[in-house]
């Protein structure tokens, strides 16, 4: 689970894995962040309250979906470079000044969890999406014994032999596919879904939850920030990422319909409170089986909406390395090897 948090506008990174894949993480972090500084810490969940409804608090929360088959791409980082400078604008930049604005009492936190998939599976589903789109003629299986077996009584009393359903008759002069009638819009959705293909899939979940002070609470600009920060990642005719309104913490229902139903509002405050209480349970467990269906993202599209900040950033409230680390010298001693062997005999080191 990829974690990003700000509490009152102290903005962390965190990553939550298996203990048995502690090493792993970091040797890959420090690959590419040699300054990087890694700590083990306590779950910052657990300073929310427990429970909802709770005297001075309130929460929001929502979970994202895509708004297209997993075969489709979001927008990623290469498209956010500037074509005459070649500046690459950072996708993080947007939440993390947001962020680092956050006023005393308030929480914000985001979980992306993934989990491996099985790889042909999906590619040859997402060949088949590409044959559909470039109208490739797709050679149906042969025909089972069974049907055939069905099929031949039907045949018999018609007094004649009809095609066996599943046989499909094709033209000599009809072309393999429709790729040179595509317009180039079709081809860029083409061309976005082979390229996702290449890439690495995971099962994706993306959660945030809002918890605040009731004096401080601000579930309308929440909402808002969250929206925007993924909604630039939108390709209209592709992909992009929307609210899973049933895993949202909201029951909004027209004044009128409140007025006229006096039991609407005891409804709506219960299904808030199931809701509120649902995702943050989700969310401690960091559990991939509550809320939306898992969307597939593939290591591109986990890079661009989750990674360590680049120089460019200037929130001045994400925490940041105090010190650098640095290689031990060559010759540092070393308990057990051979310099404390070779020492004079009578020496100190020697002793």
């Amino acid at each position: 689970s990829f974690e990003i948090v700000s509490v009152e506008g102290y903005v962390q990174l965190y990553v939550r894995t298996w203990v048995k894949f502690r090493d792993l993480v970091e040797a890959a972090v420090y690959a590419q962040y040699p300054d990087a500084e890694i700590t083990e810490v306590e779950d910052y969940t657990t300073n929310a309250p427990n429970e909802f409804p709770t005297p001075g608090y309130d929460l929001v929360g929502s979970e994202f979906k895509l708004t297209n088959k997993g075969v489709f791409s979001i927008r990623t980082y290469p498209e956010f470079e500037d074509k005459l400078s070649g500046e690459l604008k950072d996708t993080m930049a947007a939440l993390l000044e947001s962020l680092s604005k956050l006023r005393p009492g308030e929480q914000l936190w985001v979980q992306i969890i993934v989990r491996p998939m099985e790889e042909r599976a999906w590619l040859a589903m997402g060949m088949q999406v590409v044959r559909k789109l470039i109208g490739a003629k797709i050679k149906g299986k042969g025909p089972s014994m069974i049907r055939e077996l069905l099929h031949l009584p039907l045949s018999l009393m018609e007094g004649t032999f009809l095609p066996v359903p599943g046989e499909t008759k094709t033209k000599k002069d009809d072309p393999p596919t429709m790729m040179l009638h595509l317009s180039p819009g079709e081809r860029i959705v083409v061309e976005g879904v082979q390229r996702k293909l290449t890439k690495k899939p995971f099962h994706t979940k993306i959660r945030w939850v809002y918890v605040a002070r009731k004096e401080v609470f601000a579930k309308g600009r929440t909402f808002a920030m969250m929206k925007g920060t993924f909604g630039q990642f939108t390709i209209l005719d592709q992909n992009g990422f929307a609210q899973y309104n049933k895993a949202t913490t909201k029951t909004d229902y027209p004044w009128q319909l409140q007025k006229k139903f006096e039991y609407l509002t005891l409804f709506m405050i219960r299904t808030l409170t199931t809701r509120q209480n649902s995702i943050l349970r989700a969310y401690r467990n960091r559990d991939m089986g509550i809320g939306a269906p898992p969307s597939v993202l593939n290591i591109e599209e986990l890079a661009t909406i989750y990674h360590f900040p680049v120089m460019q950033v200037k929130a001045p409230l994400v925490k940041k390395s105090e010190t650098k680390r640095a290689e031990p010298p060559v010759s540092l001693p070393v308990m057990g090897r051979s310099v404390y062997a070779s020492a004079p005999a009578g020496s100190e080191l020697a002793q």
